[in-house]
Parts: structure tokens; C-alpha cells; sequence
């Protein structure tokens, strides 16, 4: 049996703040760095969903810190970090953080099932382990929501199998229905569960070298006496023996927490594997943001808005010559949220069409990436299968393609939902990880479903049980490798019949000596083989009883140098080339060392070198390139131009300023290749009427007078202009509250609002002195939090400034 490993990303869904005035330019910078998420892209009537709370200025979640209120519990309540909807609706969601209330729309729709889907990452199981179980529900207003935790599950047999956290577990051979039930509907599969006995545990790594403060995800695999593996992570039993150098949660989730060496203990039954880890101190050298290989897009059809998904990678250059992806350790920021909203492992979620800067801080390093989302009209879908019939037990990945207007198509899986209209003979995976990969699990045909927004496409899937005759490893290699060789394998199935399949993702992978070459068994990375060190070993592919292989001859060749070749020294920036590295060794002869080499770049925000050499210009500016094998390295210059402007243009989160204070500009540079760069510091600012407001080099306006002042920013003979209004303003001070009533033991957020003259607002609970009449009646804390005490009313006294507020509250 294969098992993949199934990765969650939550679509995340951000909520548009409501503003509390006719000239929102202070309610707007007051709320903008509060974000408000469901993990849902709807959220429907009867159902409900996880939420998670940002500050944007502190590049941190907020969501324990944070206090939430919804005004109307008819149509949502909160409970236990979820939301729960009940009725159809539209209500307001507040958010208080350190007395700073936060507004949002909270919006319920009352769209009707189409129908369930209940899953399993996996349709067949050994007794005695576990696997995950989803349930997601289909509206007819084109969207789909995960339902797992409102649903009902039951095991049809509980002496074969028990269900328990959303876990089924086996425990004696055969087969058991599980059942989702939701309301009116259900959905359920037939689950297998296998007698075989496992003979062998086998873990992702068996040493690893690391860098103090990041992360690192184990696997763990079982092997039984039928031929067939497991992923049995979540079943496994991890423990560190320092846990002050390394901890591990118990979904093998390392963190190096302190330099030093650990071991890293799996168990179950009677097997045992230790990792061997050892955390270096090393200070980080360089932070480089690594983008999808494909363009960040945001979808349109018709009036229907698309979004889509992926995440960045954050590599790190460390002192000691080693690299790292440190993703997970990363705190990671949007510069608009309202464009494209990034979570704290640096998967997005694309809003709308638009210029955007997102950051990367690691251990105090900062490195900042602008990108562009493009916008992309669909017009039809089409549902791509590379095989016309699958064997039992096998899997395969179908493909949904989005087709544009120019008959170009991208590839939509995550962005789909995936449906099989017979799971018995075909089930479908809808993480974002692994969406569209279908298992086949016993003959018949079953229609495989892809919607996207409003459109679908599907397609016939016939399994039938045709025998397997003999595997085929491409490629085979029959010459020796050098140290450090990289190559990813592909296994080929033929059967009796005379048709072919691609197994590489249901093939156990193996070398019989991992010191000498490794090859992974990790979906991800599956078949990826590596040099190691100087011998000869197996490499082996098995399904079942049938297996290939060939032998692998490392070298440890002596390199007396190496070169670098490209096809051009100069490249417009957002442009790419394929750069090679040889080696030339102590005979002269040469090899083609591309894939072995480490590859870096310095500045490394100029220009990005991928392990198989493929360079991509990211700024402008002459960048080194550096290829490294051991102790020998060579570089090579080379440099990025700048592509044609097209204009200057000045973004202006105000246009209006009151007397003595500041608001600040921001400059950017639209280029012909598509992008975007902010360019606040690098234009020029220029203030024609200096007796109504200055404007300083990094774009900020100070009013001096009333009256209106134009502002222009120039750049290379491109030239934009605003103006900004200066007005003098006057002041009051509120103090809001949601009910001049509470329970003793009971505790209510208050605000202060600062309101202007010209009817915007600002809240400044943080920086108020508040105190109370009567101590022994109410309290009230520094952020405006009051506590209700015994009974009886007092009086809450707010100063700001030179203004005053009270308000009598009476405690019950």
C-alpha cells in the first residue's frame, strides 16, 4: 500500500475593516495592521471554522493576545478559537487588542449542499496504525469548506476499526465502511485493513546537521512483510534526549533550540531508530526569498474573482558554508494585505491584482522581495490525464488546466476542488499539497470532477487489474558519479498486456548503503537520489514482489578546478538563463559538475542561481556568482539592467494633513517587463509650495499652513504629481463601550477615541490614563480593560492630552 504525505494549507479569508467616518485616511491606518482571518473561504450557516488574529507592524499572530466579539449571536458565536455560524447573515466581528479595538464584516451565507465527500489519506491500512480523516462539503455558490470537525463519523465495524480525533484506526483484518454524516447528507468509503506485519522502520534522515533557531520535519515510513510501505509519522513515538539543544513535537516537528548535539529517538512496537543531530551556531550571511517557478497570479471569470494559492521559501547562506530553507522560522510580511496575504510559513493567498513587497525576517535579518500579481482571465477548464486507464493500487496525479483567452493554460490544482463519483474505485485528494492525485482501488470507472470558481470539467477513470510484469529505472546509470552527484530517478511500470505506467510515486525507493547514496521516499522529493562519499552501493525500486535496480559507483574524483558558463554576462532584470559549472580534473578531462556544485550569489537580492543552474535576474545591480565543490570555488560577474520605465507614480495613504503633523508618501517605478518597485527614496521630492507643506527625501509631508500644496516626484525625466490638502483641525475625546453594565467578576474592553473636526477618528487606548471613581466597585487596567469588582456604579475617567472623558458604569 502507498501512502502519501498530505500536507494543510488553510485558505485563509480576510475580512475588509469597516471604517467609522466619511474621511477614513486615520480609522484606516489605525485598523490596517490588525488582520482578521477564517480558515474558509465562506463561511455557511450550521458550520463552522478556525480564526487567526495578525499584527502586521509587530510581524507576529496575535490570536491568544486577542479578545473577540461578534454584536449579533443569531448569526455567529464565538466558542473555543472557532467561529460557529448559525443563521444566514451579515453582523460585526470587533477584535480588541491592547485597547485598541478592530472592526470587521462578518458575512454568513445560507447557500444550499451539493453534496459531501468524506476521505482517508489512505483507503487501505495495516492493523494497529492510523490514518487522517476529512470531510468537505460542495455549495452551489461554487464553494467548497471544510467540514471535519462538524460532521458525525461512525465505523461500521468498531471490532476492525475505531474512529477517535479524527483519526481511523485499524485493528484486525478487513474491510469497514466509514460514514460522514452532515445534516441531510453522508458520504462514506470502504477502508482495508490489512493483515500484513511490518519487518523494518525507516525514517527520513539518519543524521542531520542543522542551524540553532529552525525547524525541521521528520518522516517515518514502516515496511511489511507483504511488500508495501506506510507513512507512520503520526503513529510513531519521538523523543529527544536534550531536549535544551532539540524538541520534537508528536507530529515530528523538530526545532533546534540551542546549538550543541541531540538525539532524536522514533519507536513503536519493538522498533527503534535514532536520528544523530547535530545544531551548529553559526551567524546567518545572506537571506534569499525563493519565488514560485511560475508567475503569482490572481484568477478572473466573468464577475467571479479567482484567487490563488503557493508559498515562498526563505534560503539562508550561514557562516560555516552551509545552506538551509528556513520557511517555518521566518516571520513573514505582506506589505498589502488586500492584494496578497501571506501566513507565517510564507504560503499566500492572492486577493486582487497588484504591486506588493513581502519580507522575510530570520534571527533579525531582513530581506524584502517585490513581486507582481498578475491578473488572468479564464475562459474555459480542461481536465488533463496522462494515462487512459489505471491498474489497482496504483496512483497518478490528473491535472486541471484554466485556459485563457490566447488559448494559454495554467495549471489549477490547488485552486480546484476535486470530486470521484465512485470513492470505492477511485479516490481523489483535495489538499493543496497533493490536490487532483487519484488512488486506484479497485476495477471499475469512476468520473473524476475539477471545479473551478463556476467552471468544471471532469473525465473517466477505468481501473482495471491488469498484472504488473517488470520495473524500469530511468535512468539507469551505468557510469560512475562524482561526490556530490544529484539525479532525480523515474520508475516505469510494464505490464502484461503491453502498457506502461509511470510508478515513480508508488515505488519504495532503497540503497544499501545510505552513507554512500541516499534516495528519498518523501512525496515531495520522491526518487531524488544523492551522492554521498566514495564506494559502491544498490539502488533498488520495489512494488510488491517486483523490483529493479542497479549499482552505483561514487567517485571521489580530485578537481583541480572548476569554470562557469553561461551564454550571456548581461540580463534584463525579471529575465532567466541557464548557467553551467565543470570541473576540470588532475588527468584534463572535463565533467559537467551543474548539479553538484552549491551554487551562490552575492548581493544576494540581485539575482537568484536554482541547484540545477538556473540563474533569474531580480534587481539591478552587477551580481557574483559563486560555485563551490569541497574546498575550490570559482565566480563569475555578471549584471542585471534595468528594463524601460513607463512612469512614476506616488501612492498616497492620505491626501490630507492637519498642521505640524505628517503623512507619508510612497514612490513607485512601473517598468516594461511588468514590474513594480517602490522607489520612495530613490526619486526626487519636490514640494511647490514649501509655506503650505515640506516634503523630505523619504517622501514625508509636514503641513506648515492651511491651504493646498502640490508634490511632485521625479525620476530619470519621469515625472508624477499629487496634492495634499493642509487643514487645522479640533479635538474631543469618547470613550466607547458596548454596555454601561457588567457582572461582577466580569471584565469589558473600553476605547478612547480621538475625533476630529473633520470626522475621522483615532484610538488611542494605548497612550490614555485611565482610572476609576471607586476601586472597591471597578477596575480598570492601563489598555482600558475594566473589572467588575462588587456592586454599585463608578465612574471611568479617560485623560489624553489636555482631553477629558467619563463614563458611569454600574456593575450587577
Amino acid at each position: 500500500m502507498i501512502k502519501t504525505f498530505l500536507l494543510t494549507l488553510s485558505i485563509l479569508f480576510t475580512f475588509i475593516a469597516c471604517n467609522s467616518s466619511s474621511d477614513n485616511s486615520k480609522s484606516d491606518i489605525n485598523n490596517t495592521h490588525i488582520v482578521f482571518t477564517l480558515d474558509t473561504d465562506k463561511l455557511h450557516s450550521m458550520s463552522s471554522s478556525s480564526y487567526k488574529v495578525y499584527d502586521t507592524n509587530l510581524s507576529k499572530e496575535i490570536t491568544d493576545e486577542s479578545y473577540i466579539y461578534i454584536i449579533d449571536t443569531n448569526i455567529a458565536y464565538y466558542k473555543n478559537r472557532r467561529i460557529y455560524a448559525q443563521n444566514s447573515g451579515e453582523t460585526l466581528l470587533n477584535v480588541y487588542h491592547k485597547g485598541i479595538k478592530s472592526s470587521f464584516s462578518l458575512v454568513v451565507s445560507d447557500a444550499n449542499i451539493l453534496y459531501i465527500q468524506a476521505s482517508s489519506d489512505t483507503y487501505s491500512l495495516h492493523k494497529k496504525f492510523t490514518s487522517s480523516l476529512t470531510c468537505k462539503a460542495f455549495f452551489d455558490d461554487y464553494t467548497s469548506q471544510d467540514i471535519t470537525y462538524d460532521v458525525s463519523w461512525l465505523s461500521s465495524d468498531e471490532e476492525r476499526a475505531t474512529i477517535s480525533s479524527y483519526r481511523l484506526k485499524g485493528l484486525k483484518p478487513g474491510n469497514v465502511d466509514v460514514t460522514a454524516k452532515y445534516k441531510d447528507k453522508s458520504s462514506f468509503f470502504t477502508t482495508k485493513i490489512l493483515p500484513a506485519t511490518m519487518d523494518s522502520l525507516i525514517l527520513s534522515e539518519d543524521t542531520l546537521t542543522l542551524h540553532e533557531k529552525t525547524f525541521h520535519q521528520f518522516y517515518a515510513r514502516a515496511h511489511f512483510s507483504d511488500g508495501t510501505d506506510e507513512d507512520i509519522t503520526k503513529d510513531v513515538t519521538w523523543s529527544s534526549n536534550t531536549i535544551q539543544v532539540a524538541q520534537i513535537t508528536t507530529d515530528a516537528l523538530m526545532y533546534a533550540q540551542h546549538y550543541g548535539k541531540s538525539n532524536i529517538e522514533a519507536k513503536i512496537d519493538n522498533f527503534t531508530q535514532t536520528v544523530a543531530v547535530d545544531v551548529l551556531k553559526s551567524p546567518s550571511t545572506n537571506l534569499q526569498i525563493v519565488l514560485p517557478n511560475d508567475k503569482i497570479r490572481f484568477f478572473k471569470h466573468k464577475d467571479q474573482d479567482i484567487p490563488s494559492y503557493g508559498c515562498f521559501k526563505l534560503l539562508v547562506d550561514f557562516d560555516d558554508g552551509l545552506k538551509q530553507l528556513v520557511s517555518r522560522a521566518a516571520k513573514w510580511t505582506s506589505s498589502d494585505l488586500n492584494t496578497l496575504y501571506i501566513d507565517d510559513k510564507g504560503c499566500y493567498k492572492t486577493l486582487k491584482e497588484g504591486n506588493v513587497n513581502i519580507e522575510a525576517n530570520f534571527d533579525n535579518t531582513k530581506v524584502t522581495q517585490s513581486i507582481h500579481v498578475d491578473e488572468t482571465e479564464i475562459v474555459s477548464l480542461q481536465l488533463y490525464s496522462p494515462i487512459s486507464s489505471i491498474n489497482e493500487g496504483l496512483s497518478t496525479s490528473l491535472q486541471s488546466r484554466a485556459i485563457d483567452k490566447e488559448n494559454n493554460y495554467y495549471k489549477v490544482n490547488s485552486e480546484s476542488f476535486w470530486h470521484s463519483s465512485n470513492q470505492e474505485i477511485v479516490s481523489v485528494t483535495n489538499t493543496k499539497e497533493n490536490s487532483g492525485q487519484i488512488l486506484a482501488r479497485k476495477s471499475g470507472i469512476s468520473t473524476v470532477k475539477s471545479v473551478f470558481g463556476s467552471l468544471y470539467a471532469y473525465i473517466d477513470v477505468t481501473v482495471g487489474t491488469i498484472a504488473l510484469k517488470e520495473l524500469r529505472i530511468i535512468p539507469e546509470i551505468s557510469e560512475s558519479v562524482p561526490k556530490g552527484y544529484k539525479q532525480k530517478l523515474k520508475v516505469y511500470g510494464y505490464f502484461i498486456d503491453g502498457s506502461s505506467q509511470e510508478l515513480t510515486q508508488s515505488v519504495f525507493f532503497k540503497s544499501t548503503q545510505e552513507h554512500i547514496a541516499s534516495i528519498s521516499n518523501n512525496l515531495t522529493d520522491k526518487g531524488y537520489l544523492e551522492a554521498l562519499s566514495k564506494g559502491e552501493t544498490l539502488i533498488s525500486a520495489s512494488y510488491g514482489a517486483i523490483t529493479a535496480s542497479f549499482s552505483l559507483n561514487v567517485e571521489d574524483p580530485e578537481v583541480v578546478s572548476l569554470s562557469i558558463d553561461a551564454p550571456q554576462t548581461s540580463i534584463k532584470r525579471s529575465e532567466d538563463m541557464y548557467i553551467k559549472a565543470y570541473a576540470t580534473y588532475s588527468d584534463g578531462t572535463k565533467r559537467d559538475f551543474t548539479n553538484v556544485v552549491t551554487w551562490s550569489t552575492y548581493p544576494y537580492s540581485i539575482a537568484t542561481v536554482s541547484n540545477k543552474g538556473n540563474f533569474y535576474a531580480v534587481n539591478i545591480g552587477k551580481v557574483y556568482v559563486t560555485a563551490r565543490y569541497e574546498d575550490i570555488s570559482t565566480s563569475r560577474i555578471f549584471e542585471v539592467i534595468e528594463p524601460k520605465i513607463l512612469s512614476v507614480i506616488i501612492q498616497e495613504l492620505a491626501n490630507r494633513v492637519d498642521v505640524h503633523k505628517s503623512i507619508n508618501l510612497r514612490a513607485y517605478i512601473d517598468y516594461k517587463d511588468g514590474r513594480r518597485d517602490e522607489a520612495t527614496r530613490k526619486v526626487e521630492w519636490v514640494s511647490f509650495n514649501e509655506d503650505i507643506a515640506s516634503v523630505e527625501d523619504n517622501g514625508t509631508v509636514t503641513g506648515i499652513s492651511v491651504g493646498e500644496a502640490k508634490i511632485k516626484a521625479l525620476y530619470q525625466g519621469h515625472t508624477a504629481a499629487t496634492t495634499i490638502t493642509v487643514f487645522k483641525s479640533e479635538q474631543n475625546l469618547t470613550i466607547e463601550s458596548n454596555s454601561t453594565n457588567i457582572n461582577i467578576a466580569d471584565d469589558l474592553q473600553l476605547s478612547a477615541a480621538l475625533r476630529y473636526s473633520d470626522n475621522s477618528v483615532e484610538y488611542v487606548s494605548f497612550s490614555t490614563a485611565w482610572s476609576s471613581s471607586d476601586t472597591s466597585i471597578l477596575s480598570v487596567d492601563d489598555h482600558g480593560v475594566i473589572h467588575g469588582i462588587s456592586s454599585g456604579t463608578a465612574t471611568i475617567t479617560a485623560n489624553y492630552h489636555d482631553f477629558t472623558d467619563t463614563k458611569s458604569i454600574t456593575v450587577h
